[in-house]
């Protein structure tokens, strides 16, 4: 048996629908279907070969005559007045009965008793001879039970019938023409070959498809390097954080950290955050971390222009062709952003962030640079980076026109179950995506995520993609101790990490370097100066150190007999004599090695008259035997004459402070850079014309006072 309700919504143009039941209703009954169609209008649905194939006709109220007069051939139908009342007609004669069909939806009381009940109404009859309802004893309430509760007598017939069925084994459902929906969470299945050493490619399951027209409901398998860069849309709440995660998840059971590295961008609201500790993440940043961003969009940018070079120096064109020729595996970078739409147009640093996603959209799938990002508007990204996005994945859209934007005339209906959504495969298919973790609720499926997590991190034990060099952000002085390398040689004083590479910034003395220090404010000098003389100190022995300290900044840290101390008393007092064994030093030199470590360099000129000559040679006395470290202030330098002029051509290596606004060693600086504000443990280190910043241990302020 066949039903078919609501024929006239098909659509005519299609045209299924009316060569469907035609169909039916010709051939159906030798073949055991049975046809029962229902319509609002019969003109235009019931065809010649559905008419002439019918037995039996019921028409209930019609809308107007013509309707009638398509099923009966007369008009009374039209004028039916009562609810459920029709005509009958049977077989193709002109003869059709009249009657009252039941109505099924009272409430079904098999306790309730029925009594014949006398009409009891009493009328009068008024002065023209009309009748008026004078008493009804309906009228009155009479208490009952609540009947709210109980089943339509429709639903009683249902549920009995489900009863006598389900308690008879023997009996058999008929098959049903369409599949069940689609449950609304399904835990993600284990990728192919998860474990079990098997090269599944980077093919993952990411959801669950919903075919009707093959009558099939089919596992998804999302492939990174097929299906290429990726979006997925989706209102907020619906998923699309999730999807990342179950793709995220599959991908690195999957792939071996040698094979994928994983770069994540959270612009939403931390849902890559529990991925942070899979051993092929390399690391994650938000849009909080502006340095950290900054320097993760520099490493992908500089991957591409590696992989680039590496390409065009073997000739090949793509990934697969450079693995093939030089026997060499570069793994696939995947780089995922959700919550893109959440960097406003406002914000100073979109330009620069979506230059480099546009560079890997148009650039990356070729070497082996995926990007796959989430936004909850259509309108958010870029149609210059929309049109080199292969595969886009739609969930549910408070917008319906951006929906089309994305599927075009044949999207589907969308659904607001969370994960329920639509993906183009050849047409637009129903899908609903995986679970990251099992579990009943948000909660317990974070918790198995993390644990699924620690769990890959514990088993790998190879390589690991670099993480984005960070320094910390209170560098302290043991904390310092643990970058420092053990077997570093003693030649090399560290004295910070590079803020761009994260690592350790060392000097070498003794080798015709000079190197100068130079604070922005007394508090800086303070903190600064003990520790890099301290430095320095401990890669020469006592005897070897002289130190003449114009400003009293070392002050019981060189109490030894065998190092040479010049105080600022004792230059007041035996100035003429310091000049004197200072000059004989610069042209005569001493019998051993020395390292010369002067702090206030602009006073102790003053103090000594050293003329700027004087102070050229002093400065360039550097070689194998001599090491010369000078301390000082940058307001003081700048108001010397000369002084700069003489530091910039003769110091290898000068470190001052500050924002680059006071400073003159430094030329034709950029704007941004000089708008740039600086801490105090930030030193910019001027090397041969390179220009880098050092961030450099914070001593505690107690320790100095």
């Amino acid at each position: 048996m066949q039903g078919c309700d609501g024929v006239t919504c098909c659509d005519p143009e299609l045209l299924i629908c009316g060569v469907v039941v035609a169909g039916v209703a010709r051939i159906g009954r030798s073949l055991g279907v049975h046809l029962i169609l229902a319509t609002q209008k019969p003109a235009g649905v019931v065809n010649d070969q559905i008419e002439a194939n019918s037995t039996s006709k019921i028409a209930l109220k019609m809308a107007s005559e013509q309707d009638s007069n398509e099923l009966l051939k007369t008009a009374d139908a039209a004028h039916i007045t009562n609810p459920g009342r029709g005509y009958l007609k049977v077989g193709q004669n002109e003869v059709y009965e009249l009657f009252q069909s039941g109505y099924a939806g009272l409430p079904y009381d098999p306790d309730a008793v029925v009594t014949e009940r006398v009409d009891e109404r009493i009328y009068k009859i008024n002065e023209v001879g009309q009748y008026e309802l004078f008493y009804d004893p309906d009228e009155e309430v009479e208490q009952g039970k609540d009947t709210s509760d109980l089943p339509t007598q429709l639903e009683a017939v249902i549920d009995s019938i489900a009863s006598l069925f389900d308690g008879d084994a023997g009996l058999m459902l008929p098959d049903k023409p369409w599949l069940p929906g689609l449950a609304e969470a399904i835990p993600s299945p284990e990728p192919r070959g998860a474990g079990a050493g098997v090269d599944a490619g980077y093919a993952v399951p990411l959801g669950m498809l919903d075919i009707p027209s093959r009558q099939a409901q089919e596992n998804y398998d999302f492939d990174l390097v097929k299906a290429g860069h990726t979006v997925v849309f989706g209102s907020p709440g619906y998923g699309k954080s999730a999807i990342l995660q179950t793709m995220v998840m599959n991908l690195s059971k999957a792939r071996t950290p040698e094979q994928l590295h994983i770069y994540l961008l959270d612009f939403g609201n931390n849902g890559l955050l529990p991925l942070k500790g899979l051993p092929n993440v390399a690391d994650i940043v938000t849009p909080e971390e502006g340095e950290k961003l900054d320097k993760m969009l520099g490493v992908i940018s500089e991957t591409l222009a590696v992989r680039k070079q590496l390409f065009k120096e073997a000739g090949v064109a793509n990934l697969e062709q450079y693995g093939m020729k030089t026997k060499q595996a570069l793994p696939v970078v995947l780089n995922v952003l959700d919550g893109y739409d959440n960097l406003t147009p406002n914000d100073p640093r979109k330009d620069g962030i979506d230059n480099v996603l546009l560079q890997v959209l148009r650039e990356g799938a070729a070497v082996g640079v995926y990007l796959v990002l989430s936004s909850s508007r259509v309108g958010g990204v870029r149609m210059s980076m929309l049109s080199n996005i292969s595969t886009k994945i739609c969930l549910f859209l408070n917008d319906e026109g951006e929906l089309g934007q994305i599927m075009g005339r044949e999207r589907l209906e969308q659904s607001g179950t969370p994960g329920r959504g639509q993906i183009q495969i050849d047409v637009p298919t129903a899908i609903q995506f995986y679970l990251p973790a099992h579990g009943e609720n948000s909660g317990e499926i974070l918790a198995a995520m993390e644990a699924q997590v620690a769990e890959l991190d514990d088993a790998w034990v190879g390589e690991r993609p670099a993480r984005i060099p960070m320094v910390p952000q209170e560098l302290t002085t043991e904390i310092f101790a643990g970058f420092v390398p053990a077997a570093l040689p003693r030649e090399l004083v560290p004295y910070g990490l590079d803020r761009a590479s994260a690592e350790v910034a060392v000097f070498p003395v003794f080798s015709g370097r000079a190197l100068g220090v130079f604070a922005e404010s007394g508090k800086q000098a303070r903190l600064l100066f003990p520790f890099f003389a301290g430095q320095v100190a401990s890669t020469v022995d006592e005897s070897e150190l002289v130190v003449i300290d114009a400003h009293d900044a070392f002050v019981g840290m060189f109490t030894s007999s065998d190092s040479l101390f010049v105080g600022k008393a004792a230059l007041k007092e035996q100035g003429d004599a310091v000049k004197e064994a200072l000059l004989r030093f610069v042209e005569h030199g001493a019998p051993g090695r020395r390292c010369l470590l002067i702090s206030g360099l602009s006073d102790l000129i003053e103090r000594l008259t050293l003329l700027p000559d004087q102070v050229a040679e002093l400065l360039a006395l550097g070689n194998d035997r001599v090491q010369v470290v000078v301390f000082d202030h940058v307001a003081k330098v700048n108001s010397a004459y000369g002084l700069v002029a003489s530091l910039r051509e003769y110091v290898d290596t000068v470190l001052f402070g500050g924002d680059f606004g006071t400073q003159r060693f430094v030329e034709n600086v950029p704007f941004e850079l000089r708008k740039e504000s600086f801490g105090r443990d930030v030193l910019h280190s001027l090397r041969d014309g390179e220009l880098t910043h050092v961030v450099v241990p914070s001593v505690g302020e107690r320790e100095v006072e």
